[in-house]
């Protein structure tokens, strides 16, 4: 609200005195920024998240949600920082308490003055704040969450809230006892947020008449409809509608420019005070109001007074008229600067030019630095009536760099923080840092100094990245820090810190990557001793090179004595980026020789000997992070039984070398992954053990990408006997256990994966003391294969094995359970069984494995091992295995005689599943089903199938050699590889298949016989091959990404395709090579057939490198001799790209087209270069 300075208005009624420009369009409130992190005290809280406008801090309030000034919802979560922007109101020379109960993290500052940076769990935390004049600070507020719990906590009302009067007490703030104030303003009373310093109406006069007052305003640049109000009284309310004793709502005003008019404020004559305030939406924003400052009816003047600019030698001041007084005209003010706030001392006076209402800037210079001086206004006008303005103080700054230091020794190692707010003085920089060190506090001769080059022009900024070595041993330190900027000034603090160090242990500074240099250290003494820790506190600097054997102590990667992640710190990436090196044996003594608790990653590639007897162990920590051992782990000379922990908390261990020392147990504690990075690492090993902590997940991945064989471990277990279990995950590529035992009894049964392939002689089926069932559910896409038996322990209880996932193969009837019974129950495993013979399961239940299925909607099937394994339901071809009514399978066992464990009849049952899955994944799956029952729908169906199937090395996962139909020729048979891939045949007369074809998910279907589909259609990544005839009522089309090639692998033969072929562009012809070029397959378009081809078409060999030719001569992939052309014409050799980059073994690709069809002939990598030498 502008005011614009006329002359006094003497109308027929007294005139009053105008105020002047309040100049603040605000939201009460602040703004809210939602940042990364569990403690994100770096990024732009307006420009790294999403802003919204809330009436204070309302996430420090709430341990769940809390709604904005829209209504929006705002949650709570894990990783998570709400930071919060405005100004803060304070009265003059008043020391603020603030205080804070937060999980987890909460950092404040007022202006440039940081009150609290805390990230200690659940702890009552204060600070404080003097004031020098009142008015509005800048305020920041940083909230922050880990994981768990967060927000208020301790049992507050308010997560952080302030006090004026010295009150200290936790237990008052938490229940909000008088005095105590919540950083929550919906009035802006004394939060708010500043959205714009320019005003959108102007008051040119306000005036009394007779029982009314009278406001002369207009309104100019308004971003929407808005309204006018007055508010009045006997008591200046200030900003808050509340603390006004009455109102009046002027006038609505529309969007932008309104001429300047008259309202009439009814009944307010009488009234001391008046204030304008305009209600308005900015953007998307909350409502904003733009206030006036107060109008005052009375005889005296009446000014303000507030700081402009502030250097080191000069103050400047904004001196405003907000009242000349009741019957004056004009009024003579003086702004005084004096030393001393009675005014004693006055050292300089201006005279101000304005004489009636507004502002002026008046500039005080030649001040001392570093001094404190007082500022008033005093007034008098034409009637002889004299006011007085408030005091107001302020200290210019210094000619050295202002900053202040933060020394902290919260952790081993000190940290130094400089945060920086000017530059002093005239200066444009500061440019040196000394940093001086004392173990007496003496500093005239320091333990250390060193100084720091720097060039910091933009303020404010921080520094912390100061690294000092061979600091003197001793409980307290005591530092100073020496700033220097361009114009030669400087600015000296000195501190203190109590150091947390253990005497022996020392802390690696990264100034040198040899450990037998003292600088390499933060503590002199050099190398701890075997028995004491070398910390890394810091993310890396140099790290250590050690190319001789040397003895070494632990080492920690942490910043703290303990071993827990500080996600307050860097975002718990502190003590990251190691890499220790070097051809010499590192040898360590310690139970616990290498702690990582820190999130990131740290290498050691040095050869690692643990010098532990036989029955010791020794345990390897890496919590929140990565530690990657990469050299080979030994123990001393005819040590080999040492129990080999390996403990995580959410970490990573990388075991990246060979270990054959180790023949004793491997011991997984919680919550971390290892992953068994080198093919002989830990293979000697006679056991593995997962140990306690419900809760978490604890993965061995063989990381190596073939299969790990140990021959000497006898037993896989995990803790079964107490509710501590951790859930047990085996993933990666293979493990083969040939002569062990998996005892398998984990208490959270459904999130245990065997994601990996795994081969084991014997399993057996414990139950869990927590548990009142020993289950096994085959969890995971991988096979478990038992080549000898399965067994249940000598509990008393149910026993049971559940196919939710992967293949279960016994080798032997040995390795079915005892109960011969397997249970199918849930819909998303796409579990299979699998076979190392024929199998006939019978509708009666009579045949074992038996199968006993309890859902009705469910995939599950059989995996054939070592050859073609025929399954075929009740010896009778001629079974249709199907639904009739619908998607779920209806057909139950036929037996109501026999029971099962739960004492259930097997007519409660169902026969088969309602849609098959064949194959895995696992390489070990070399065989294949040949499938003899029909699957065919009847006339009404009115829903979509699928068959899944999964493969490697080109088996073919099944052949359907029963036919396939759907009953309704507008639905859809979908052939899904499950996004892995692999092979399926249909093997049937399927002339009457009705229905779509759909290749999707990889899958490569292959058609060796006549299918006669509405359309068929192969996706994006699948394909279709064969050596049969496809008609097709709408035509085949490969789309973008898919591929069509013709007969089989290895065998060849030709696909014959009747209809319209479409290729679209990005579709592939794909030529798979097997032991011959003779046995490539062709795709051949028939007579009745019509070719419509999208360049551009590219061109993809397949072969396996073990047994395809290292060249292939040019052989006929796709025959159009017999077709028509959509286009007219016959494909060009540019409608055709050759892509050898999609086979690691093809160097080459030729290709030519000819009056038949297309030819293709390859050249491998393996192909020996041509000499070629020419004779004349």
């Amino acid at each position: 609200m502008k005011i614009n300075n006329l002359k006094l208005l003497m109308m027929a009624l007294l005139a009053t005195s105008i105020s002047a420009v309040q100049a603040t369009v605000f939201i009460p409130g602040l703004a809210q920024g939602t940042l990364s992190g569990s403690f994100n005290k770096t990024d732009n809280i307006l420009t790294a998240g999403t802003v919204a406008y809330t009436p204070g801090a309302i996430m420090a309030n709430t341990s769940k949600s809390a709604r904005d000034l829209l209504g929006e919802t705002h949650s709570w979560g894990d990783n998570k920082t709400f930071g919060y922007v405005g100004k803060i109101y304070f009265e003059a020379d008043t020391t603020y308490i603030f205080m804070k109960s937060i999980d987890d993290n909460t950092y404040i500052k007022i202006d440039d003055e940081v009150i609290i940076d805390n990230g200690s769990y659940n702890t009552i935390i204060s600070g404080t704040f003097t004031s020098r004049n009142a008015g509005w600070y800048d305020i920041e507020i940083r909230v922050g969450n880990g994981t768990g719990g967060a927000g208020v906590a301790n049992g507050a009302k308010y997560g952080i809230a302030y006090n004026g009067i010295g009150d200290t007490n936790q237990s008052n703030f938490k229940s909000m006892t008088e005095g105590w104030i919540p950083l929550t303003d919906e009035g802006g009373t004394h939060l708010r947020y500043v959205l714009s310093e320019d005003d959108y109406f102007t008051v040119n006069s306000v005036f009394q008449d007779g029982d009314d007052l009278v406001v002369n305003a207009s309104f100019a640049g308004v971003p929407s409809d808005a309204t006018f109000i007055a508010y009045y009284g006997d008591y200046d309310g200030k900003t808050n509608p509340s603390n006004w004793s009455a109102s009046s709502t002027l006038t609505s005003i529309s969007a932008g420019d309104t001429a300047t008019r008259e309202y009439r404020i009814i009944g307010a004559g009488e009234s001391k005070y008046v204030a304008f305030c305009l209600d308005v939406t900015v953007g998307e924003s909350a409502l904003a109001v733009n206030w006036s400052n107060t109008f005052i009816f009375d005889d005296l003047p009446a000014f303000n007074i507030a700081i402009d600019k502030i250097t080191h030698s000069t103050l400047s001041f904004e001196a405003t008229c907000v009242s000349i007084g009741s019957g004056a005209t004009y009024v003579t003010a003086d702004v005084q600067l004096a030393s001393d706030p009675d005014f004693n001392n006055i050292v300089q006076t201006k005279r101000l030019a304005l004489n009636s209402f507004g502002s002026e800037i008046v500039v005080f210079s030649g001040l001392t630095p570093e001094a404190t001086y007082y500022a008033r206004v005093v007034a008098i006008n034409d009637a002889q009536k004299e006011g007085y303005s408030s005091l107001i103080y302020e200290t210019t700054y210094s000619t050295g760099p202002t900053y202040t230091l933060e020394l902290s020794g919260a952790h081993i190692a000190p940290i130094v923080s400089l945060s920086f707010i000017r530059a002093g003085g005239n200066a444009e920089k500061v440019d040196k840092i000394t940093i001086q060190v004392s173990d007496s506090g003496n500093f005239m001769n320091p333990n250390i100094s060193k100084t720091f080059n720097v060039n910091l022009t933009s303020m404010p900024t921080n520094v912390t990245d100061f690294v000092l070595g061979d600091l003197p041993v001793a409980q307290t330190l005591y530092y100073r820090v020496i700033a220097y900027n361009d114009a030669g000034y400087s600015t000296t603090i000195d501190a203190q810190v109590d150091l947390t160090y253990t005497e022996g242990d020392n802390v690696w500074s990264g100034l040198s990557e040899n450990v037998s240099e003292s600088n390499a250290y933060i503590f002199e003494g050099g190398l701890p001793n075997v028995d004491k820790k070398l910390y890394f506190t810091t993310p890396a600097g140099l790290s250590p090179v050690i190319n001789e054997d040397k003895e070494m102590p632990s080492l920690y990667f942490t910043p703290n004595a303990g071993t827990a992640v500080d996600v307050a710190y860097l975002d718990g990436y502190h003590s990251c980026g190691y890499n220790l090196s070097g051809t010499g044996v590192l040898t360590f003594n310690a139970e616990n020789p290498i702690v990582q608790a820190s999130k990131g990653t740290n290498v050691v590639w040095n050869p690692i000997l643990f010098n532990r007897t036989d029955k010791e162990s020794v345990l390897v920590t890496s919590k929140g992070g990565r530690l990657d051992l990469m050299g080979e782990l030994m123990l001393p000379e005819g040590v080999s039984n040492t129990t080999l922990r390996v403990n995580g908390e959410g970490g990573e261990v990388h075991f990246g070398g060979p270990s054959p020392d180790f023949m004793g147990t491997l011991r997984l504690d919680d919550s971390l992954t290892l992953y068994l990075d080198n093919p002989h690492a830990m293979t000697n090993l006679n056991s593995i053990y997962f140990g306690g902590g419900w809760g978490s997940f604890t993965y061995l991945r063989n990381n190596t990408g073939a299969p790990m064989v140990f021959p000497r471990c006898t037993i896989l277990e995990n803790t079964s006997g107490d509710w501590k279990s951790t859930r047990v995950n085996y993933t990666g590529a293979p493990f083969i256990f040939p002569v062990a035992t998996l005892k398998w009894g984990p208490r959270s049964t459904s999130d245990s994966y065997l994601a990996a392939d795994m081969l084991v002689k014997n399993l057996i089926v414990i139950k869990n003391h927590s548990n009142p069932e020993a289950i096994l559910e085959k969890v995971g896409a991988g096979t478990l294969m038992i080549t000898d038996t399965t067994s249940w322990d000598g509990n008393n209880c149910k026993h049971r094995i559940r196919l939710r996932g992967g293949c279960f193969y016994p080798q032997t009837s040995a390795g079915l359970p005892p109960s011969g019974e397997f249970y199918a129950d849930t819909q998303s495993g796409y579990a299979t069984f699998g076979l190392s013979g024929d199998y006939t399961p019978m509708l009666d239940g009579s045949v074992e494995p038996r199968i006993l299925q309890t859902i009705t909607s469910i995939r599950w099937g059989f995996t054939g091992f070592g050859g073609e394994r025929t399954v075929c339901w009740n010896n009778d071809s001629s079974l249709n295995v199907t639904n009739t009514t619908s998607d779920n399978v209806s057909i139950k066992l036929q037996n109501t005689g026999a029971v099962d464990v739960d004492e259930k009849t097997y007519d409660n049952f169902y026969a088969y599943p309602s849609r098959f899955m064949f194959g895995n994944r696992s390489e070990f799956a070399d065989g294949t089903i040949l499938f003899m029952n029909p699957i065919r729908y009847e006339l009404g169906q009115n829903w979509d199938t699928a068959t899944y199937f999964e493969s490697t090395n080109h088996v073919v996962a099944a052949r359907l050699r029963g036919s396939l139909k759907l009953g309704n020729r507008d639905r859809t048979w979908t052939f899904s590889g499950r996004n892995f891939g692999g092979y399926l045949a249909l093997e049937a007369d399927n002339t009457d298949f009705t229905g779509r074809v759909s290749v999707s998910e990889k899958g490569n279907l292959l058609v060796n016989s006549n299918l006669g589909a509405r359309s068929v259609t192969v996706q994006s990544g699948s394909g279709l091959g064969g050596t049969g005839d496809i008609s097709s009522e709408e035509g085949t089309t490969i789309k973008s990404g898919g591929a069509l090639f013709g007969g089989e692998w290895n065998k060849g033969g030709t696909l014959l395709l009747d209809g319209n072929v479409t290729l679209e562009s990005g579709s592939a012809l794909r030529v798979e090579v097997g032991e011959s070029m003779e046995r490539v397959g062709c795709v051949e378009l028939s007579q009745d057939s019509v070719l419509k081809l999208t360049a551009p078409i590219y061109i993809d060999v397949d072969t396996d490198p073990r047994i395809s030719p290292i060249r292939g001569s040019s052989q006929k992939i796709l025959d159009w001799s017999a077709t028509t052309f959509n286009s007219g014409a016959a494909p060009k050799l540019d409608d055709f790209v050759v892509r050898p980059e999609s086979n690691l073994d093809i160097s080459q690709i030729f290709i030519s087209v000819r009056e038949d069809g297309l030819y293709v002939g390859y050249v491998s990598k393996r192909s020996p270069d041509v000499l070629l030498i020419l004779v004349k």
